[in-house]
């Protein structure tokens, strides 16, 4: 992830988030049922290399994304996907990120 100033990480964190929160909402998102890890089903999180990348997830549960987080040298991770239907198309993730950022100041 770039190393962003502090207060420009907060809001692409939250930016992230809110795009993945009213994706999931609308269904335009779809939340795998198992980790991506460990492929056990438990409650999920999104977990994001790039705050930039609000549709580039992973999904883990909370052992695999503590997990995750320690692993620094970068070799983990280079399967992340989008659960987008479709999203590598500009198009469409284009219109993702505007539905969820509509109202968003």
């Amino acid at each position: 992830m770039n190393r962003e100033i502090p207060f420009m990480r907060s809001a692409l964190y939250s930016r992230a988030h809110t795009i993945v929160q009213v994706g999931l909402r609308d269904g335009t998102l779809a939340k795998p049922k198992a980790c991506e890890r460990c492929y056990e089903a438990k409650r999920l999180v999104a977990h994001y290399e790039d705050y930039s990348q609000p549709l580039m997830i992973e999904w883990l549960c909370s052992p695999c994304h503590r997990q995750r987080h320690l692993v620094t040298d970068g070799s983990v991770g280079d399967s992340k996907q989008c659960s987008v239907e479709g999203a590598c198309e500009t198009d469409t993730l284009s219109a993702v990120v505007e539905t969820a950022t509509s109202g968003m100041a």
